[in-house]
Formats: structure tokens, C-alpha cells, sequence
């Protein structure tokens, strides 16, 4: 019924959510179709996730959905495999950069996926998001991205929960993150639901770290949002993040629920430093004054 809508010239139809609508491969291709046959479509938004499309219907949407300059596409568990990730990466290394957001998570995508996922978004300066959360790349999946993305500056988030990660991705993991460009603009990482430890932890806050209140913040972590729930982190890497968000003005928050080293006190603890950040940010956009500047005076 809406593929004729689509096709409509005079639609005005800008985001469109199907999520959970039992819809199929044939659905995905009478989609496709509405959108091939109007590439002046102002569709930007198409969310099609928690349906049985599989690789068949995803990748006839991703290649429409280019031509007719959709911007973001939302295909989480849609029964997808390393398959789809290399059609997305031909896509972006064959056409005009169209395509801004693509969430791909929880689908069967491992490690040979994620380096053509990471490939794809180095190439597209557009692809501001690693989307992979709940595909189980491992450990040589966060390598893989590592080696594609190490030099992207125009990343801004990794979500990379629940994609059965362990202590041995720590190098790569820190490649990803670390601060070695002030274009850098990665501001959120999403690492929960995997069997990270206190080693992890640590090379994170490391990363996080401010080690001085220097006005000079060329090399600063921008990172302001950390998500560690459910891992198996302890007391030395809870400390250890307690101490970097307590030098990082910019951190706003640092998620480590569900970890053994979460006690009350390092909930107290973290709470006030959010707090004490956050009202940095508010006062220095009522001011005008840099939160470094701002932090430097207390």
C-alpha cells in the first residue's frame, strides 16, 4: 500500500517508520521500486527494522536508497550477514555520498562484515556512526575496524555493545579511540555487554585522561559519553575511570552498571562528576566561555 505513496511525485512523506511490521524480501523490493521510480523523493529517513528482510531485500533497499539520496536507513535484525556489509561498502566506493546513517546491528555480521563496515565509513565523510551493536565481530572485528578507521577524523560514535569483545581487543580498541588528530570528533563509545576487564578499563581512562589543566587542548580527548555497563570491569579499572573523568571536564558521563567493581560509592562518586561537568557545559553556553577555561579556574 506504500509503495504507490512513495512513487507519488507529490509526496511529502520525509521519514518513514516500519519497524516490526512482518515485512519480507518482497516488501523491501516493492519499496525499492517506489523509491527507483522517484529519485526526487524527499524520503530521508526509512526505518525498516525487526523484519524478516534478509540480504536479498536489504541490499535492493540500500542501493534505491542511495539513488534517491535517502539519508539514513535503519535495518537492526533483519536477518542479515557479511553479505549486505560489502554491498554497502561497493555502494559508497561507487556512488555519490548519499547514504549518512546506516544502523546494522544485531544481525550476523562478524569480523569480515566490520572491516567492510569500517571501509565504508572512512570513505563516506558523511557516515558519522559505526553501527554494529549486537553483531558478533569479536575481537578481530574491533582489529578490522581499527585498520579502516584509524585515520577517519569525522567519526563520532562506536557502538560496539554486546559483540562478544574480551580483554585481547585492548590495542585495537585503543587505536580506535585514541587522540591523534585535534580534528578528531568521536564523542561517544558504546562498549557494554561484552566480557571487558580491568585492563581495558584502564587503557580507556588512559585515553580519557586530561593530564594537565593546560589551556593548550590540541590533544584533549573529545569523548564526552562512555558506555561500559555489564562487562567485568572491577575496582582498579572503576578507579582508574573515576580518576580520568575527574581530570576530563568534557566527560558527561561514564556508564558502569552492571560491572562487579560498581559500588555505591563509585555511583556517588561518578554522579557528582557528571554533575559537576554538565554544569560546566551549561554555564560555558550561557557564557560563551570555553569548559576548559571555565574548569581551569576552579
Amino acid at each position: 500500500m506504500l509503495a504507490p505513496v512513495l512513487a507519488n511525485s507529490q509526496s511529502v512523506i520525509t521519514k518513514l517508520a516500519l519497524s516490526s511490521n512482518h515485512l519480507t524480501a518482497r516488501s523491501a523490493i516493492a519499496l525499492s521500486a517506489a523509491l527507483a521510480a522517484t529519485p526526487t523523493s524527499p524520503l530521508t529517513d526509512l526505518r525498516v527494522s525487526s523484519n524478516n528482510l534478509g540480504d536479498d531485500g536489504v541490499e535492493t533497499l540500500l542501493r534505491s536508497a542511495a539513488s534517491a539520496n535517502v539519508g539514513i536507513i535503519d535495518v537492526e535484525e533483519c536477518g542479515l550477514t557479511n553479505r549486505v556489509a560489502m554491498t554497502l561498502e561497493a555502494i559508497v566506493n561507487s556512488s555519490t555520498y548519499s547514504l549518512e546513517d546506516v544502523y546494522l546491528g544485531r544481525n550476523a555480521i562478524s569480523s569480515f562484515g566490520a572491516a567492510s563496515v569500517g571501509r565504508a565509513c572512512a570513505m563516506n565523510p558523511k557516515m558519522q556512526h559505526v553501527r554494529l551493536g549486537g553483531c558478533p565481530i569479536g575481537d578481530e572485528g574491533v582489529q578490522a575496524l581499527s585498520d579502516s578507521l584509524a585515520t577517519a577524523s569525522h567519526i563520532k560514535s562506536l557502538w560496539l555493545g554486546a559483540c562478544d569483545l574480551s580483554p585481547a581487543c585492548s590495542p585495537s580498541l585503543a587505536r580506535l579511540l585514541q587522540v591523534w588528530d585535534p580534528r578528531r570528533q568521536l564523542e561517544e563509545i558504546w562498549l557494554g555487554g561484552n566480557s571487558l576487564d580491568d585492563e581495558v578499563a584502564v587503557r580507556i581512562a588512559q585515553i580519557l585522561h586530561r593530564p594537565t589543566r593546560l589551556l593548550d587542548s590540541s590533544n584533549v580527548c573529545r569523548i564526552a559519553r562512555v558506555y561500559l555497563t555489564n562487562n567485568s570491569i572491577d575496582t582498579v579499572g572503576s578507579e582508574a575511570l573515576i580518576a580520568a573523568v575527574q581530570s576530563n571536564p568534557l566527560v558527561l558521563s561514564c556508564a558502569l552498571s552492571g560491572n562487579p567493581g560498581f559500588t555505591s560509592s563509585v555511583r556517588t562518586r561518578l554522579d557528582e562528576l557528571h554533575k559537576r561537568n554538565f554544569d560546566l557545559a551549561t554555564k560555558s553556553k550561557k557564557s560563551g566561555e570555553n569548559v576548559e577555561a571555565l574548569f581551569a579556574k576552579m
